[in-house]
């Protein structure tokens, strides 16, 4: 008996270091050394299977707490692997859909050290930290490194919203100053991707920042100065040093090409905005002759060329790239997967919403931080799908997955955990 005790005591602290190996991997490792991400998925398929191995062993089954993220992400994943069985789609989208599904509901109930994540954030800040001074500040490119800048962006934008929540769950004042110096780190590293989609989701994540800190920790308005004054001087210098000024310009003046119906139109569609407007607009009447179910996605492609040949849009419909995807998550669900796709999308972004917002309304104040983190995420990934396919991408299912999975297991305290590792 004693035997079994030991055996099964070892499986837990093996599954909990496996998890934080997942953790460090994402936060430390794969945006900054891409070469090395080969065992990423392996790391979460071996997480999962520890975690399946205690469920066994416990005889739980459930979701329990992580009801408001399994739930919603099993019907999005369920609709994103039966359009790609019957219609086609993206293979290293339904693979890494079905690894954060193993993953997820395997290690619902393991704890998390949430020191060794927080270490890992710093940790991590100081890595953005010199690879921003390793670029040549005289000749700014878009940071990303061997990283698209966009995925680079999602990450820091991410892990700057993470940094700064994290920080009211430490009580050492030091480490919590370090925090918010990384999210301040981080936040830099998102204008200097001069991205400019994930840029414009800090309005409203900045707007719920505000509101935690004056309805839960019972700030005034005198004490908003000087964190705004940072923010402000941050944003300043970031803007100007990394030319995303510029970016915002030119984004201006692409849709005043595309609104001015010129007869260099085609060129205009060459463009970043320029390709996107068409590209959405595509999609829609794609969506629209294919409301329920969607096309798929070799049909959406046949559909490219065939409506360019035929004259209903410009050749640069079919000659621009990337071809493989509509520039919008929420047109992409539109026009490959039908209104069913599009309420799916909507479905994994409002019930973890919803969630934190209930969480906010409790009387465990001390648990806010964590639902204002579940909220910012939600919110963040929403904003994100409204210009690039949020949802697409391994790198970024694993975000989405992993850092919620992070935020609902800090809005409940880990107790189910506790009593499972008790058992």
């Amino acid at each position: 008996m004693l035997k079994k005790i030991d055996f099964f005591g070892f499986i837990a602290i093996l599954a909990q270091v496996q998890v934080l190996v997942v953790f460090l991997y994402l936060i430390n490792v794969v945006f900054f050394y891409p070469s090395l991400d080969g065992f990423f998925k392996a790391s979460m398929v071996f997480a999962g299977m520890l975690g399946l191995f205690l469920r066994c062993k416990n005889g739980e089954w459930g979701v329990g707490h992580a009801k408001p993220i399994v739930l919603p992400f099993f019907l999005y994943a369920a609709v994103v692997i039966v359009s790609f069985y019957f219609k086609s789609g993206f293979s290293s989208t339904i693979e890494m859909m079905l690894i954060s599904l193993f993953f997820l509901y395997g290690v619902i109930y393991i704890r998390l050290n949430v020191k060794v994540i927080v270490f890992s954030c710093v940790i991590s800040s100081i890595q953005m930290l010199f690879f921003i001074l390793s670029q040549d500040l005289t000749q700014w490119q878009r940071l990303g490194g061997d990283v698209h800048p966009i995925f680079f962006a999602f990450f820091a934008f991410l892990l700057s919203v993470i940094c700064f929540y994290i920080s009211f769950s430490v009580k050492n004042i030091f480490l919590r100053f370090l925090l918010w110096v990384s999210s301040v780190i981080f936040v830099i590293a998102v204008v200097l991707t001069q991205t400019r989609g994930v840029l414009i989701a800090y309005i409203p994540v900045l707007a719920l920042v505000l509101s935690y800190l004056y309805f839960t920790k019972g700030w005034r308005i005198k004490e908003f100065f000087m964190p705004i004054a940072l923010i402000v001087i941050v944003f300043s210098w970031s803007l100007y040093e990394g030319n995303v000024l510029n970016r915002f310009t030119q984004m201006f003046n692409e849709i005043e090409k595309v609104a001015s119906d010129s007869e260099d139109l085609d060129k205009a569609f060459r463009t970043s905005i320029g390709h996107r407007l068409m590209v959405w607009s595509f999609s829609w009447d794609v969506a629209k002759e294919n409301p329920i179910f969607g096309v798929g996605n070799e049909r959406y492609q046949e559909l490219k060329f065939e409506w360019s040949a035929s004259g209903r849009y410009p050749a640069a419909l079919a000659e621009s790239l990337p071809g493989s995807h509509a520039h919008s998550q929420y047109f992409q669900e539109m026009a490959l997967r039908g209104a069913i796709g599009f309420i799916s999308l909507i479905t994994l972004f409002a019930f973890p919403f919803y969630h934190g917002v209930k969480l906010i309304r409790s009387k465990d104040t001390g648990k806010h931080y964590a639902a204002y983190m579940l909220i910012s995420i939600m919110v963040a990934f929403s904003v994100f799908s409204l210009s690039e396919v949020a949802l697409k991408h391994p790198d970024k299912i694993a975000m989405f997955v992993i850092f919620n999975f992070l935020a609902i297991q800090l809005c409940h305290g880990f107790s189910a955990a506790e009593k499972r590792s008790a058992a």
